[in-house]
């Protein structure tokens, strides 16, 4: 009840300071690299992303999303340290923009900028960098015509499910973050999922699929003890005006029509130097991480 009352709270101030917000983040911008030939609005998809000291893992999340042929990638760095700026600019054709605004605050309203910025009358695929897209039979259909297929049937919406995967063996014999990490995270707990009953996502959206399941729990509550819900909607046909709003993103959906297919985000957490990073956000109070005793 009270934690009800709380998301309700949340949302209501966060859509009451999205205007003054939005002229924050607009007066903090900082733009590194445009491409040459900015695309038509007309674009199949955009993927946008924030990042921030994530050099192990940049160039990977790169190459998978420029794999499929993504029309335009659009990255937000929050003040990286490391060489993660350097190794963006690499990629001819992958805009970067600058904002430092403090990410624990901020966090929801660089999402939306980015989609209402870059993402506004096309699809919309809003991911963290650590997790890589792929949907039914991605190996053999071009995501085109993956799109194809949700606008013939007027979706506006793909639900998925983030599973997290981890190598095999001990902690201390896991590799580090980047490349090796993502051969080696093979392994996924099914078992520790459970079913997200949730009604108010359902009356404020429609489903084409009104059984589609939709998961909570998994690993990382199992072993941080971290209230998870695993369920996305992280491919979004925005536009300015229409029915999809963009008061909630990622693990909610206001206005939506649900694709009947969904897809997975293969999330790569796991690797040696995780719980480290997680206790750090724990202590920064970042991503509401909690690490039980």
């Amino acid at each position: 009840m009270w934690r009800q009352l709380r998301a309700v709270y949340r949302r209501v101030r966060r859509q009451a300071l999205w205007p003054f917000r939005r002229r924050q983040i607009e007066g903090n911008l900082e733009v590194l690299r445009t491409t040459k030939e900015p695309p038509a609005r007309a674009d199949p998809c955009v993927v946008v992303t924030l990042v921030r000291d994530n050099e192990p893992i940049v160039e990977p999340f790169l190459d998978h999303c420029l794999g499929p042929g993504a029309a335009r990638i659009v990255l937000l760095d929050n003040g990286s340290r490391d060489s993660t700026v350097t190794r963006v600019l690499r990629y001819d054709r992958v805009e970067l923009v600058r904002c430092t605004l403090p990410f624990h605050i901020y966090e929801h309203e660089l999402k939306r900028f980015l989609i209402e910025r870059y993402g506004d009358g096309c699809w919309c695929l809003l991911v963290d960098v650590d997790e890589f897209f792929a949907y039914p039979a991605s190996n053999k259909l071009p995501f085109a015509a993956l799109l194809e297929y949700l606008d013939g049937r007027q979706f506006t919406a793909v639900a998925a499910l983030v599973l997290d995967l981890f190598p095999d063996g001990p902690l201390e014999t896991w590799p580090g973050a980047g490349r090796e990490a993502i051969r080696a995270c093979v392994w996924y707990d099914p078992a520790s999922f459970r079913p997200w009953h949730f009604p108010w996502l359902r009356s404020v959206n429609r489903f084409a699929d009104p059984e589609m399941p939709l998961r909570q729990g998994g690993i990382r509550e199992r072993s941080l003890g971290r209230l998870t819900v695993t369920a996305k909607f992280p491919l979004l046909r925005y536009r300015s005006g229409g029915p999809l709003q963009l008061r909630e993103l990622e693990h909610t959906a206001r206005g939506a029509y649900v694709a009947d297919v969904s897809a997975v985000l293969r999330h790569y957490k796991f690797d040696r130097a995780f719980l480290e990073r997680w206790r750090t956000a724990a202590r920064l109070g970042r991503h509401g991480a909690h690490i039980k005793d």
